[in-house]
């Protein structure tokens, strides 16, 4: 709890007695403003996991991220400085990408999947939700390969279940943000998710997907210990 006090001082004029300045004095209001509110709330979206890649040296993941390598080129998903990793996917600071460029036009088809770590995700919100920023550059003029996004979930003991949250082919999706609602899959009795980015080449030669700024939140209701108790203002 804060009390906040406003006080006011009445200077006296070069020209004034102190019998005046007493009298101005007299003339200004006190005001005195008692708000009490306990312990008010502030519904909030409260980060549970987040990933700007910016504590990497690429092409190194972050601890606890797993890169799959499809096709065993040795060519998977890596971190990159901020610029452009292949095509127009292209970010202004630290960034993960898939480069399906540079695995050359005699490279097999390939799926290459990017997770993140395991989430715990803490009960109590009233919402939750993924996010995370994307470049996907098709290859044209006969795109074919595909972009997606898996949401893998569990509470408990239980087997993990699947549902894709994104898929972008066909065409080029470039500078996006995408954001999806979770709630759904949230039991609120010790849930854990993971995400999989998704870059399935279908057996052409491609471009490139890349990610950035990778958030899962919920939103909570925090409680907020500041009130106001009282402003006095003294002449």
């Amino acid at each position: 709890m804060f009390n906040f006090i406003l006080i006011a001082h009445v200077w006296q004029k070069a020209s004034e007695s102190s019998q005046e300045l007493e009298k101005r004095a007299s003339d200004f209001p006190v005001y005195s403003i008692n708000s009490k509110s306990q312990n008010p709330t502030i519904q909030a979206w409260y980060p549970i996991f987040s990933e700007n890649f910016e504590s990497v040296n690429p092409p190194a993941l972050p601890q606890g991220w797993l890169a799959i390598d499809g096709n065993n080129d040795n060519l998977t998903w890596a971190t990159y400085p901020a610029g452009t990793c292949a095509g127009s996917v292209s970010f202004p600071s630290k960034f993960a990408c898939y480069s399906d460029d540079d695995a050359g036009s005699n490279s097999p088809a390939t799926t290459e999947i990017l997770r993140t770590p395991k989430i715990g995700i803490p009960s109590g919100a009233t919402a939750y939700r993924v996010r995370f920023d994307y470049d996907f550059d098709n290859y044209s003029p006969a795109p074919v390969e595909t972009f997606y996004v898996n949401l893998v979930y569990w509470s408990g003991n239980n087997n993990p279940n699947t549902v894709r949250i994104l898929q972008v082919f066909g065409a080029d999706s470039i500078d996006k943000t995408f954001t999806y609602d979770i709630t759904p899959f949230i039991t609120g009795s010790n849930d854990t998710i993971y995400l999989e980015f998704v870059y399935n080449d279908a057996g052409d030669w491609g471009w490139a997907v890349g990610i950035d700024n990778v958030v899962v939140e919920g939103d909570y209701t925090l409680n907020n210990d500041l009130s106001i108790m009282g402003i006095n203002v003294e002449l």
